[in-house]
């Protein structure tokens, strides 16, 4: 039997989960920047998955962080490009 307490408090925990400092502009990247919750909920067939992180901080121009994501939602890699090309059909 699953603990409901456990696993209600889980997305919670996850979200304030410090999961890496970005290399380029040093952000902190949380559990919340990374919407672990959908991650949680979805049908991920395998693990680690790749997550692209579009953001800016302090005074650094926009970059993507890529962050390979494990099933403990733990970062296990990145790469970081400061090349981006985002289309909207």
């Amino acid at each position: 039997m699953v603990n409901n307490t456990i696993t209600q408090k889980l997305p919670e925990f996850l979200n304030r989960k410090l999961i890496r400092f970005c290399p380029t502009c040093l952000k902190p990247i949380y559990g919340a920047d990374i919407e672990v919750h959908r991650l949680i909920n979805s049908d991920v067939n395998r693990w680690q998955v790749n997550f692209v992180h579009y953001h800016t901080y302090n005074q650094f121009p926009k970059h993507v962080l890529i962050l390979y994501i494990d099933s403990d939602m733990s970062a296990r890699g990145q790469e970081v490009s400061d090349f981006i090309k985002l289309e909207e059909k």
